[in-house]
């Protein structure tokens, strides 16, 4: 992975929320950053196998980041999502039965709201 220069103390200024399956086809990552940078995402299975390595550009309007699952297996996986000098992890569940867009944000609104 390739790392971008940060301001000091990165982790600070730019934060990460949760990920997310939205569709069958997408996962979302929220994100909100003062400055302009590089996020390597790097989402592995349970056994460890790397299913998707993507580095995505950032700036200050960016507020979510579209990961595309349709060709994952249902079941449970890890996000390392590096910027800088900085790893966060996040857990993601990928269910393509019974997820549409309309029930992916009905179900992420009653989690947020309940």
């Amino acid at each position: 992975m390739r790392h971008t220069k940060l301001p000091a103390k990165a982790e600070e200024k730019i934060v990460f929320g949760q990920l997310h399956q939205v569709s069958k086809e997408l996962a979302e990552l929220s994100c909100n950053s003062v400055f302009d940078c590089t996020v390597d995402i790097l989402l592995q299975d349970v056994e460890g196998r790397v299913v998707l390595n993507k580095m995505v550009n950032v700036s200050q309007a960016t507020h979510s980041i579209s990961l595309d699952v349709s060709k994952m297996e249902d079941g449970s996986y890890y996000a390392w999502i590096s910027v800088g000098e900085s790893t966060f992890l996040r857990n993601l569940t990928i269910k393509h039965k019974n997820v549409d867009s309309n029930n992916g944000v009905k179900d992420i609104l009653a989690k947020l709201f309940t």
